[in-house]
């Protein structure tokens, strides 16, 4: 399932600011330390806990200064994904959206988690239940704002940039980066 950030007892993730609470600090936080514990937790287990994964995400996505130094070049015609590190058996990319950029309805072939590190992204849940696509309302998700999802056939999302400003979204993914076409997303068609 798809799950957006600050934990709960029942495992669902909500934003900190959609339950009233404050930001956390995310001074401290750089892109070789979020790494290296983002590849501690993957060679902990062979299937990471994503919750575990986005709760080191989370804060560091908040940095506003996390990707600087790196060419995150955009393109007009559709999002980008630019690697940002390979580790044994999972990728971790930064995106790039151009305003109006939408990905398709997409299932995953594996575990995976995103967060928003600048701009605003838009979010809709979709199901598969008796042969029929359900979809949940839209949701924004915003700098820190975590989304993840174990590896699942019958749920799938879609992302879009609605803003006007260009949004980056750090991924993380249970596969290597030569492999993405082939074992991260599945394309729901109907």
């Amino acid at each position: 399932m798809f799950d957006v950030q600050v934990s709960r007892d029942d495992g669902l993730l909500l934003s900190r600011a959609s339950l009233g609470l404050p930001d956390l600090p995310s001074h401290g936080f750089t892109l070789s330390h979020t790494l290296a514990r983002i590849d501690r937790a993957v060679r902990t287990s062979g299937t990471p806990d994503v919750v575990d994964l986005a709760e080191i995400l989370a804060p560091a996505a908040r940095t506003p200064d996390l990707l600087d130094g790196i060419a995150l070049t955009p393109s007009s015609e559709r999002y980008t994904r630019h690697l940002l590190h390979q580790g044994i058996g999972y990728s971790v990319l930064a995106l790039v959206w151009m305003p109006g950029q939408v990905s398709p309805v997409h299932a995953h072939r594996t575990w995976c988690v995103l967060a928003v590190q600048q701009g605003c992204l838009t979010e809709t849940l979709f199901r598969r239940e008796a042969g029929r696509i359900t979809a949940d309302p839209a949701r924004p998700l915003r700098s820190g704002d975590v989304s993840h999802s174990q590896a699942t056939m019958t749920e799938a999302h879609q992302v879009a940039n609605l803003s006007t400003e260009m949004a980056v979204s750090i991924h993380i993914y249970g596969a290597p980066f030569e492999r993405l076409g082939q074992d991260v997303n599945h394309i729901w068609t109907s």
